[in-house]
Order: structure tokens, then C-alpha cells, then sequence
């Protein structure tokens, strides 16, 4: 149940404006202009999760649905279904993580990072033995773009749950304006060379 209201859209202007008309019209992008200030660099964090970093994109949607169904969080995990989708996830492998996921389902690599999500979402500090693993099949760079983009989606779902973000009415962007946002932006910061 929304705890906070939406802000009025006609109030909005100046970058927080652009930005917001430059993205798919999301009620958790409406709830954050009531933090002006942050708006732009929470958007270029996750865009940065998104599209820029070196971590393969199947596994940051299978880490990021995983935050979402630890949280419990409805609104997160019904955008990212669709991101995950967008990203070349199995229908199989997306509808796994609803529960302890299983090497029936992923492969070893695909299950380190589902552990190491589990482990920072529930004990903030992943095992030694885990860490060292996901280092070994990662490599630092990824390692940290996994930990990076799990705690971002942790802010996230807490934000979400904490205001009370509903889901657009009807039922928000479809699959396909998903898909073709995702192609767009990665063909802006390509022209830009803002990306891997």
C-alpha cells in the first residue's frame, strides 16, 4: 500500500525533469523526484549497473530478481521478470529463483552468484570460501560489480516497500518497450563510448 504520494509531475522541471521523460514511465521514478537532489546520481548508478559495467547481464538479472524475492519485494520483481527476459534469462531459470535455486536449474557459475547474493542479502558478508570462489570465476572487477549491483537493488527494494510503490496499472511498460528501451540505451553510450 503507497505511504508516500506520488509528486506532482507538473512541479518537476529542470534535470530531474529530463531525466525522468528520458526514461519508461515507472511510478518508482515518479516516488524518487521526491528527493531531487539524489534523483540524478541514483540514476546514473543504476544506469551504470545496468548497461555499463563488465558483469554479464544474465547473471546481475539473476542476482537482481533474487534480491527482489528475498525482499519479497512485488513491484521489483515484476519490472526486472521483464529486464531478465530482455536479457536472453530462460523462462525456467527467471521462475527458479522464486525459491532456494538448484544446479537442475544453473549452471556452477549462475549458483556462485545466486549464493553470494543469498549470503549478502542475509548476512551482509559472504563466507570466505564463497568470496574466494566467486573471485576465481569472476574475477575482481565482476566481483565487485556483482556486490555493487546486489546492494544497490537491496536500496532499491527498500525504497520500494518502504514508500509503498504500486504497480502501474497496467501493468507498466511491455515486454517489447522493455526490449527496445534496453537497445536504445546501449546504442546511445555505444555512440558515446560510455560502454563495455
Amino acid at each position: 500500500m503507497q505511504r508516500l504520494p506520488y509528486p506532482n509531475l507538473s512541479d518537476i522541471s529542470g534535470p530531474v525533469k529530463e531525466r525522468l521523460e528520458a526514461r519508461l514511465p515507472l511510478n518508482i521514478y515518479k516516488m524518487l523526484c521526491h528527493a531531487p537532489t539524489l534523483f540524478p546520481a541514483w540514476m546514473d548508478l543504476g544506469r551504470g549497473v545496468l548497461y555499463e559495467s563488465m558483469l554479464d547481464a544474465k547473471l546481475r538479472e539473476l542476482a537482481v530478481l533474487r534480491v527482489g524475492y528475498l525482499a519479497n519485494s512485488a513491484y521489483e520483481t515484476h519490472q526486472h521478470r521483464k529486464i531478465a527476459v530482455a536479457v536472453g534469462l530462460s523462462p525456467e531459470k527467471i521462475e527458479g529463483l522464486r525459491h532456494e535455486p538448484n544446479l537442475a536449474i544453473y549452471d556452477p557459475v549462475e549458483m556462485v552468484v545466486l549464493r553470494m547474493t543469498e549470503q549478502v542479502v542475509c548476512n551482509v558478508k559472504a563466507d570466505d570460501s564463497l568470496f574466494t570462489e566467486c573471485v576465481k570465476l569472476l574475477g575482481q572487477q565482476q566481483t565487485m560489480e556483482l556486490l555493487i549491483s546486489i546492494g544497490f537493488y537491496m536500496m532499491v527494494v527498500r525504497v520500494i516497500e518502504n514508500t509503498g510503490i504500486d504497480i502501474e496499472i497496467d501493468g507498466g511498460p511491455s515486454q517489447d518497450e522493455v526490449a527496445r528501451a534496453r537497445i536504445m540505451t546501449l546504442a546511445t553510450l555505444a555512440n558515446t563510448g560510455e560502454t563495455k
